[in-house]
C-alpha cells in the first residue's frame, strides 16, 4: 500500500531504539518544569501588555475591550485564560503547558517521519531545550511560544497524511494539518510553518513523481474541514466580545503591512542593536550550532531521511526569513526555529549521532545555564512593574493612567485603565503619528489622572509638539521613579507616588 505521496511507509532506521520511547514525554515535562524555575519573576512588556488587554475583553470601544493592539485573538484568548489562572504565574503555567504539548507532539514528528525512536528522542530533548531558554528568547510567554504547540500539530497532521496508507489517514491527518495551520495564525499571524511543510511534502511528491492526486485531495478537504472550524471557533468567541472579524483581518496583515513601512522609514541605532543581539543569543543559545549540524550531516542520512530533511531545511529557511522580515529582531523571534531545527537534530541523529549529540548539547548546556540564572534572580518585578505599583499605590478611586511609549507594563503594575487604546508604541507611531488621538484624550473629559513619559514625549515617527503643549499646560511633574517621569493632573492632590528601584 502507498501513502499521499505513493512511497511505502518507513517501517524503521537501524538507530531506532524503543527503550527510549518515553524519552520525549519526559522531554517535555522536564522542559515544562524548568520554565517554572522562574515563574514568579518579573512580566516582560509584551505579556504585561497582554494580560492588561485580556483581563478587559468584552464589547468596548476599540478592537480588544478598550485597548487596541495588532494580534489575533486565539493570543488574546489564551491571555485571558492566563488571567482567569491569577495572573503572571497563571501565564508561565500556561506557558509550561504549551512547551509540554510541543515537545511530546514534535517528538511525535521525527518518530512518524523517520520510524525511529532515537530521533524521536533527540528532537523532543532539543524541543525542550530552546523552548526553555532563556538565552535563546523563550523567557516570555509570547505568540511564538504559545504557537508552537498548533504548529507541532498541524506538521504531525501532514506526516500523518504523508506517511498515511489508508483514505481515513489523509483525511484525518489533512483536518489535524488546517486546525493547527489556522490556531497557530490566530495566535501569531506570521505562523504559516504547517503550510510550509506541506507545500514541501507536495512539492518532494512532485519531483520524485510519487504525488497521487486523489490522495491529497482528500487531504485538501480535510485541511479545510480543520481549518474552518478552529477558524470558525475562535472569531465566534470574538464576536461574543465585541471583536469584528474585519477588525481582527486588519490588525493581522494591513496594519503590518503599514507597521513595517513604518519601521523601515524609521530604522535607526536600536534596530541594528537588536539584531546584533538577536544574533549573539542565536550562536550562544545553540540556535546557529544546530543549524550548522544539520547542514553538515544532511548527506550522511539515509535517502528516505534526507528528503524528509530537505523539507525541514526549508521548514528552517522559512523561520529565518520570517525572523528577518519582521525588522524589529526581538530575540523570542528565536522560538520559530526552535521546532523545525529540534526536528533536524533528531534526522541527524540517524546518520551521525555524534554531531547530534554535539548539536544537542549546544542548546541543552546554555538552556539549563541561563534558567538558572533566570530563577536565582532576587528581582522579582521589572522598572515598568514598579512606577505602575508606585502610581496604583497613590492613587484613589477611579484615578486612570497613559503611558507614552510602550510600556504596558506601567498599566498592569499600576492596576488602573488607560483612556488611549494603544499600550505599546508601534500602533501609536502607524496609527496616530500626528498624536492627534493621545491629544484628544489629554485635552478631553476622559483625561487621565496620571500620565508616565520617559525623559520626554519625543520619540522617532511622533510629531510631540501638539501633545507636549497639551501635558505641559494640564499636568505637572510630581516624581521621577525608576527612570520615568510622573506628571499628575492639575487641580487633583495625590501622594508622590515612590519606589525602591534597586
Amino acid at each position: 500500500m502507498t501513502s499521499i505521496t505513493g512511497t511505502t511507509r518507513v517501517r524503521g532506521v537501524a538507530t531506532s531504539l524503543p527503550g527510549v520511547a518515553w524519552v520525549p514525554c519526559a522531554a517535555g515535562v522536564l522542559a515544562a518544569l524548568l520554565r517554572m524555575t522562574w515563574a514568579d519573576r518579573g512580566l516582560g512588556s509584551d505579556e504585561a501588555g497582554f494580560l492588561t488587554v485580556a483581563g478587559q475583553w468584552r464589547p468596548g470601544t476599540s478592537l480588544y475591550g478598550h485597548y487596541w493592539v495588532d494580534r489575533p485573538p486565539l493570543l488574546i484568548t489564551l491571555y485571558r485564560l492566563a488571567d482567569g489562572l491569577g495572573g503572571a504565574v497563571g501565564l508561565r503555567v500556561v506557558g509550561a503547558l504549551a512547551v509540554l504539548v510541543a515537545v511530546v507532539t514534535v517528538g511525535a514528528v521525527a518518530r512518524r517521519a523517520t520510524g525511529s525512536a532515537t530521533a524521536a528522542a533527540w528532537t523532543a530533548v532539543v524541543a525542550g531545550a530552546l523552548l526553555a531558554s532563556p538565552v535563546a528568547g523563550a523567557y516570555e510567554v509570547n505568540g511564538e511560544l504559545l504557537a508552537a504547540p498548533f504548529t507541532a500539530l498541524g506538521v504531525l497532521g501532514v506526516v500523518l497524511a504523508w506517511r498515511g496508507l489508508r483514505r481515513r489517514d489523509h483525511l484525518l491527518g489533512g483536518a489535524l494539518a488546517g486546525a493547527g495551520l489556522v490556531a497557530a495564525l490566530l495566535v501569531k499571524q506570521n505562523m504559516v510553518d504547517v503550510l510550509v511543510v506541506a507545500a514541501g511534502v507536495v512539492a518532494l511528491g512532485a519531483v520524485t513523481r510519487t504525488l497521487r492526486p486523489r490522495s491529497l485531495l482528500v487531504a485538501l478537504a480535510g485541511a479545510a474541514a480543520g481549518g474552518v472550524a478552529v477558524a470558525g471557533v475562535v472569531l465566534g468567541w470574538a464576536v461574543l466580545h465585541g471583536t469584528s472579524p474585519g477588525g481582527v483581518w486588519y490588525a493581522m496583515y494591513p496594519f503590518r503591512v503599514a507597521a513595517g513601512a513604518a519601521l523601515a522609514s524609521s530604522r535607526g541605532v536600536a534596530a541594528d542593536a537588536r539584531g546584533l543581539h538577536l544574533l549573539g543569543a542565536a550562536m550562544v543559545g545553540g540556535v546557529v550550532p544546530a543549524l550548522a549540524a544539520l547542514l553538515l550531516g544532511v548527506r550522511r542520512m539515509r535517502r528516505d531521511v534526507r528528503l524528509v530533511a530537505v523539507v525541514t531545511l526549508v521548514w528552517t529557511a522559512w523561520a529565518g526569513a520570517s525572523i528577518v522580515v519582521g525588522g524589529n529582531f526581538w530575540t523570542h523571534y528565536l522560538v520559530q526555529l526552535a521546532l523545525p531545527l529540534a526536528v533536524g537534530v533528531g534526522l541527524l541523529s540517524t546518520a551521525r549521532p555524534r554531531l547530534a549529540t554535539v548539536a544537542a548539547a549546544s542548546c541543552l548546556v546554555p538552556a539549563v545555564l541561563s534558567a538558572t540564572v533566570m530563577s536565582a534572580r532576587a528581582d522579582d518585578l521589572t522598572p515598568d512593574q514598579r512606577v505602575g505599583q508606585a502610581i496604583g499605590a497613590a492613587s484613589v478611586g477611579a484615578d486612570s493612567l497613559v503611558v507614552a511609549w510602550g510600556h504596558p507594563g506601567v498599566v498592569q503594575g499600576s492596576g488602573l485603565t488607560s483612556p488611549y487604546p494603544s499600550l505599546w508604541s508601534l500602533p501609536t507611531k502607524t496609527l496616530d503619528p500626528d498624536l492627534t488621538g493621545f491629544t484628544a484624550v489629554l485635552a478631553g473629559p476622559r483625561a487621565p489622572t496620571w500620565v508616565v513619559t520617559g525623559r520626554s514625549l519625543h520619540s522617532w515617527g511622533l510629531r510631540t509638539h501638539d501633545a507636549a503643549a497639551v501635558l505641559h499646560r494640564r499636568y505637572h511633574r510630581v516624581a521621577d521613579v525608576c527612570g520615568s517621569t510622573v506628571y499628575l493632573r492639575d487641580g487633583l492632590a495625590r501622594p508622590v507616588p515612590a519606589a525602591d528601584c534597586g
